[in-house]
């Protein structure tokens, strides 16, 4: 038998065994790994709690069904459970693979995930944001607004092909999805959410929102963009039946055909789990979703956005990319979940 090295830490060799004493060796030295990733996490970050997501805000606002009150209220989870789960989320940050798809922030587990798989749990991620590569064609819109012979699939395209980024196309797609649903609610949902920009008072509550987690991250607020916001999102709204004739499956199929990574779209199981909103800020990193998921069985999970990220790559622009964030927090929340802040120590 050949000898099986143990990789440094944070770095996973994908190694195939057959004989059963090389089998236990995997595994020891997959918990190893675990742990000094784990280790690794907690001596560079620390995590912040900031209170329900929705604030002081109208709770009529915070239109969707994803709701940690309710889960506690009926006792399909318990108090306990959200505090040991929450014990856990700084644990679940890795190193991001350059060069992998874009994830969405999506807390839901991929089809087929074993976390005792050197090969599943040790695979490359890319980074997070709600609707993966769909959120840059999202925020450079946002910017402009609607322009004569605009439709988001064209943008998607244009945001592939333009937008510098390390990290390739990618998303996730789910498998109860039906139709022109895609299962990526950031996706499926982008025209109802736009819909909040012909809404004045809802309107205010995005840009309440935006402007506090920007408060509490210590960011300095771009007063100008904010004010360009709301007409923008509104304009594209106003022409939705042009910007949005592709319909939603378009999408994946155009991440599907530019990326030839078995994961550009990740498939996706139900129901969504997520408890947590986590904004993440140390650099270099993501949330290792399926690893977190998988003492619970995907029961209590977690949205992740890579803040880092985005505004590494989309600089001042990157008002428009956690706005539409925002958005989708309010069509797809009622806002009850937690909001969670890693900083680096």
């Amino acid at each position: 038998m050949s000898e099986i090295s143990s990789p440094q830490p944070g770095e996973l060799e994908i190694i195939q065994a057959s004989k059963p004493d090389e089998v236990q060796a995997l595994g020891e030295m997959l918990n190893v790994i675990k742990r000094e990733r784990k280790e690794v996490s907690n001596d560079q970050a620390e995590l912040i709690f900031l209170g329900e997501l929705r604030g002081d805000t109208n709770p009529d606002h915070w239109t969707g069904s994803i709701s940690l009150t309710k889960r506690l209220e009926s006792g399909e989870i318990s108090s306990e459970e959200v505090e040991e789960a929450k014990s856990r989320i700084n644990d679940c940050y890795v190193s991001v693979t350059i060069g992998a798809p874009k994830r969405c922030g999506d807390g839901s587990t991929i089809e087929g995930y074993d976390d005792n798989d050197p090969e599943w749990y040790g695979r490359p991620l890319g980074v997070q944001q709600f609707g993966g590569t769909n959120s840059d064609a999202v925020g450079r819109r946002l910017k402009v607004g609607y322009q004569s012979g605009a439709t988001r699939l064209k943008d998607v395209e244009d945001a592939i092909e333009n937008h510098r980024s390390e990290f390739s196309a990618g998303d996730h797609n789910d498998v109860h999805a039906e139709g022109d649903g895609t299962g990526c609610g950031q996706i499926d949902g982008e025209q109802r959410r736009f819909a909040i920009y012909g809404d004045d008072e809802k309107g205010k509550t995005l840009i309440t929102i935006e402007r506090d987690l920007y408060q509490k991250a210590g960011l300095a607020f771009p007063e100008a963009a904010a004010g360009q916001l709301l007409p923008n999102g509104k304009s594209i709204h106003d022409n939705a039946g042009d910007y949005f004739i592709d319909g939603n499956a378009s999408i994946l199929d155009l991440i599907q055909s530019k990326n030839s990574n078995q994961f550009a779209v990740e498939r996706l199981t139900r129901p969504h789990p997520e408890v947590f909103l986590v904004l993440n800020f140390v650099e270099g990193t993501t949330f290792h979703r399926d690893h977190f998921n998988a003492p619970t069985n995907a029961k209590i999970g977690a949205f992740g956005i890579d803040v880092w990220d985005i505004i590494k790559e989309h600089g001042e622009d990157a008002f428009y990319v956690l706005a539409d964030t925002v958005a989708t927090g309010m069509d797809l929340t009622d806002g009850t979940l937690q909001v969670v802040a890693r900083v680096s120590k």
